[in-house]
C-alpha cells in the first residue's frame, strides 16, 4: 500500500496524502477494508481513472494473488467491479 503512494506520486503527481497518513495509521490491509465499504469510489482514484493509471488503484493491488486470503470474494468482487466500471480490466 506503501508503494501506491510513491508509484502514483512518480508518474502522474498525484501524492495521495490522506491514503498514506490512512495506511500509516491503520495499516494496508485495514485501510483497504475501510475503503471497499465506502460507497462510490476516492477523487484519488478517479484521478489514477484520468491518467490511464488503475494498476495504481488500491483496487488493483487486493486482487494480486498475493494478498487474496486478505481480502474475502465480497470485497474482491467490490475491487473487481470498481475497476470494471471504470474501464480497466481486472482479473
Amino acid at each position: 500500500m506503501l508503494a501506491i503512494y510513491t508509484k502514483s506520486g512518480r508518474s502522474v503527481g498525484y501524492w495521495p496524502h490522506r491514503f498514506l497518513s490512512k495506511v500509516k495509521r491503520s495499516g494496508g490491509v485495514n485501510s483497504a477494508k475501510y475503503w471497499l465499504e465506502k460507497k462510490g469510489v476516492s477523487e484519488g482514484f478517479k484521478r489514477l481513472a484520468r491518467e490511464n493509471k488503475l494498476e495504481l488503484a488500491m483496487e488493483r493491488l487486493i486482487l494480486r494473488p498475493e494478498y487474496r486470503e486478505l481480502f474475502s470474494e465480497p470485497e474482491r468482487g467490490i475491487a473487481r467491479q470498481r475497476l470494471k466500471d471504470f474501464g480497466y480490466k481486472a482479473s
